[in-house]
């Protein structure tokens, strides 16, 4: 055996180096467990968050997926760049999961039923947009660790998640409360007072949460103020120290006030909430909403006061899937929308939402984001198509056009109606793969 010199050890330390620089090297990621630190990552780095939803253990899907995109050096680099990510594991191994109960809770609030499921969320973890393994995986035409389909996949999801939502105001008191007259909708009013206090930040930073702001652009009708000086003779000053007087505002540096118009006591009054842990204020806006006038046979366009009202009553979303432009769109409304029979049973039970696909007619483009987002969350590929969804927005059953009239198709959504049960979801004795992955 020829022994070993120092001039010999140095050449091969110099060559496994070479050969680890030009070895493809796995990309380092890091996946954050926990969702709370997630979204504070998210708004100090201002980027979205991409939830992945796996079982590690156990799905041979989010296996391939690990493999051959999510460990790859190009993945690394658009995510280190793009994104924060966040990893909701339900591998069978851990017996001991400090996060199972947070899992357990995101799931069902982003009604994830398949793993794997990829979830976009802004800082305030409100969903942007969804992908899957069909829409991630590496296609047959390209290598294991160069994912270039899934990168511009995943690029696009983020450069089209839209600008932020913009808190809607009506220019005063006085014209806050005479919208909320003519909409028949509570006045919501954040009144703040004096310069230096914990909850004056609060306030600033409810202005900017976009869970706050969508919530209130569907459910009232909102201003914000600061409690009028003494020498303010304005109208709207007069019209508030009059409510202040009846209702009885409280006197601290922030409050929210929801009131109806003409009623003579608040609705609600909180003087204290916190941002980061935002649910109970939200709970506590949802539980004291008057309840919403909603005609059986009155079709939405908006999914948010669908959803505002099946909260409120028991009642499912039928959502319909429509064009102009096809034979079967026009039969379907003619033959079965139109009638007598459609204003019976569907009118006690359902919430009807027209989701407009027709080309020519120009929608506002957050309408037609709404759209797009609803017909790929229900697989939804053609038209007329019906979705039946819960007041968990879990999909319960669908229909399509049929001959007979209206009595078969509404037997169709008594029959889904009525066994619709809540289920658990996601758990590897029930999940299955989605139809036609390869």
């Amino acid at each position: 055996m020829t022994p070993t010199t120092p001039l010999h050890r140095q050449v091969a330390f110099v060559a496994l180096l070479f050969a680890l620089i030009a070895a493809p090297a796995r990309g380092v990621v890091q996946w954050l467990p926990n969702m709370t630190a997630a979204l504070a990552h998210a708004k100090k780095q201002n980027k979205p968050i991409l939830a992945y939803f796996s079982g590690s253990d156990w799905d041979e899907y989010g296996k391939k997926l690990d493999k051959e995109v999510l460990r790859s050096n190009q993945f690394a680099t658009w995510a280190n760049k793009n994104v924060i990510l966040f990893q909701a594991d339900f591998a069978s191994g851990k017996k001991q999961d400090l996060y199972k109960k947070q899992n357990e809770d995101l799931k069902t609030k982003y009604q994830v039923a398949v793993v794997p499921t990829f979830l976009l969320l802004d800082s305030d973890g409100e969903v942007i947009a969804r992908a899957g393994y069909d829409d991630l995986k590496l296609l047959p035409s390209e290598k294991v660790g160069e994912p270039k389909h899934a990168i511009e996949f995943l690029d696009a999801m983020v450069k089209n998640r839209g600008e932020a939502e913009k808190l809607v105001t009506y220019g005063g008191l006085s014209q806050t409360v005479e919208n909320a007259k003519a909409h028949k909708l509570p006045v919501l009013l954040l009144v703040t007072k004096g310069e230096k206090d914990p909850m004056l930040l609060e306030a600033d930073k409810l202005l900017q949460n976009q869970k706050f702001i969508r919530w209130v652009n569907v459910n009232s009708s909102f201003d914000a103020m600061k409690w009028p000086a003494a020498a303010d003779k304005s109208a709207d000053a007069a019209l508030f120290n009059s409510l202040a007087t009846k209702l009885k505002f409280g006197n601290t540096p922030a409050q929210l006030l929801m009131f109806m118009p003409g009623e003579e006591a608040l609705r609600m009054r909180t003087s204290s909430w916190a941002v980061m842990q935002l649910e109970p204020l939200m709970l506590n806006l949802q539980k004291n909403l008057p309840m919403i006038e909603y005609k059986g046979t009155d079709w939405l366009t908006d999914i948010r006061t669908a959803r505002a009202i099946v909260a409120q009553q028991p009642k499912r979303v039928l959502f319909l899937y429509f064009t102009n432009g096809t034979e079967y769109c026009q039969k379907f409304d003619k033959e079965i929308i139109q009638t007598e029979e459609f204003t019976g049973w569907p009118y006690y039970h359902l919430v009807l939402v027209k989701l407009d696909f027709n080309e020519s007619v120009k929608r506002p483009k957050l309408l037609s984001q709404q759209n797009e987002e609803l017909a790929n969350l229900y697989g939804v590929r053609g038209y007329p198509f019906v979705v039946l969804v819960n007041p968990k927005g879990q999909k319960i059953g669908e229909a399509k056009y049929q001959r007979g009239g209206p009595k078969p198709f509404i037997e169709e959504l008594k029959r889904v109606y009525n066994s619709d049960v809540d289920r658990r979801i996601l758990t590897p004795a029930d999940v299955e793969a989605p139809a036609g992955r390869e």
